[in-house]
């Protein structure tokens, strides 16, 4: 019995075949992209903005091609046009749709200079400047010497840039544990021995602008404490400087 002869494969062939695949995924991927064109882009999120304002700036055409679209250089193109929008999402909607969500900057706190007031967000940004103090707000001391233009940073004058980036630190993880409306200032003076009125019963004191996250989520639990043992009237001082012992009160007569 002859031995079955085995089939010789040239080596053209050998090119040819992933040559071809190649072609064949190249094709299919620019029959898809040809249907993948952007018809609808839906703007959520928006208040102070219009949907209309936000799709003109993002550089979005109705007809792109949604396959190869480059959805972070859409979110830098909406900040950089938009200031007062604070974060930027661009995701696509498949078959032919964009959803742009914006979450806009809100006023959180207030700095009073010697000739007007600073709205800012919880980043420092500023909303507005204004001579009348909005109600609700947290009042910001130790950084009465600043500057800035609406829809840009505070800026310090000159020095108290630790000042200010404490101020920064504490406004961000005062919005992280969600304490804004029971925040009545904060104090940056002295970064090293930062304070914040809470619930107009106490003043928290903090140290320093480090680990604030670990020293604010042990304040519900500090006034359920007081509350239980000295009663819900009683004011006083809360330490929660550091955030490796247990929160201590000091009240006040």
């Amino acid at each position: 019995m002859e031995p079955r002869k085995q089939r010789r494969i040239s080596k053209s062939a050998t090119v040819y075949i992933p040559i071809g695949a190649l072609v064949i995924i190249v094709i299919t991927i620019l029959g898809i992209s040809s249907f993948l064109r952007v018809m609808e882009i839906r703007v959520q999120g928006a208040y102070r903005h219009s949907a209309s304002e936000i799709v003109a700036v993002s550089g979005i055409t109705p007809g792109d091609n949604l396959l190869f679209m480059d959805m972070e250089a859409v979110e830098r193109a909406i900040i950089a046009a938009m200031p007062f929008i604070r974060d930027v999402t661009a995701v696509r909607v498949p078959p032919y749709a964009v959803l742009i969500e914006v979450r806009e900057s809100v006023p959180f706190a207030i700095v009073e200079t010697r000739i007007d007031v600073l709205v800012l967000d919880s980043a420092g940004r500023i909303l507005e400047i204004t001579d009348e103090v909005p109600p609700g707000l947290i009042e910001v001391r130790g950084v009465s010497a600043v500057e800035g233009e609406e829809g840009g940073q505070i800026r310090p004058i000159s020095g108290g840039e630790p000042n200010v980036e404490a101020m920064r630190e504490v406004l961000l993880a005062i919005e992280r544990q969600g304490f804004e409306d029971d925040v009545s200032f904060i104090d940056v003076t002295n970064i090293s021995r930062i304070t914040m009125g809470y619930q107009d019963r106490f003043t928290v004191s903090l140290g320093g602008a480090t680990q604030l996250n670990r020293k604010l989520e042990r304040l519900p639990s500090a006034v359920i404490w007081i509350n239980g043992e000295r009663g819900e009237d009683v004011r006083g001082n809360i330490d929660v400087s550091d955030p490796n012992i247990a929160a201590t009160f000091n009240p006040t007569f």
